[in-house]
């Protein structure tokens, strides 16, 4: 486990200098958890993800500062692990909502329209059928989208 805690500190080290690296004031709230394979054994999850390009960018950016300094390491983003947080801008008071990747996958595509059927969706973000009913079920439930019938719609009343 030592060796765990270590990855975490480095992780953190890493994040601090990634944030100096992109020399902004408004730098992405970003952090990416550098764990070595040895340290916590995962399997990579086989998904035809389709990762929006505002994470991928940010991904891509961390990756290319990463390989600059460590070049015979290669990090890989696990989507099934990670979470982000959206900032819901179309709403009367703006909120912050905390999500998986699935569900940031799902909620990113209404930057772009406020309706979606759920074959629309399967087909942007690539995620499987089952995995989306249990992500589309929840945003339903949470009532940040609102099904009619065949399309999933931002719901812009939302006041959670």
């Amino acid at each position: 486990m030592r060796l765990l805690f270590h990855n975490i500190g480095l992780s953190k080290d890493l994040n601090n200098q990634f944030k100096k690296h992109l020399n902004t004031d408004d730098a992405e709230q970003v952090e990416f958890y550098i764990l070595d394979m040895e340290a916590l054994p995962m399997s990579p999850v086989v998904s035809n993800l389709i990762i929006p390009d505002e994470i991928e960018k940010t991904f891509q950016r961390f990756k290319k500062f990463y390989k600059d300094k460590y070049p015979s390491r290669r990090p890989k983003l696990l989507h099934h692990l990670s979470k982000g947080e959206l900032k819901a801008n179309y709403l009367k008071t703006p909120k912050v909502f905390q999500a998986s990747t699935y569900q940031m996958s799902i909620l990113l595509q209404y930057n772009n329209n406020t309706s979606y059927t759920r074959e629309e969706l399967l087909q942007n973000t690539g995620i499987n059928q089952d995995l989306l009913d249990q992500q589309l079920k929840y945003l339903t439930d949470l009532k940040l989208l609102l099904l009619d019938k065949t399309t999933y719609d931002l719901n812009f009343e939302f006041n959670r």
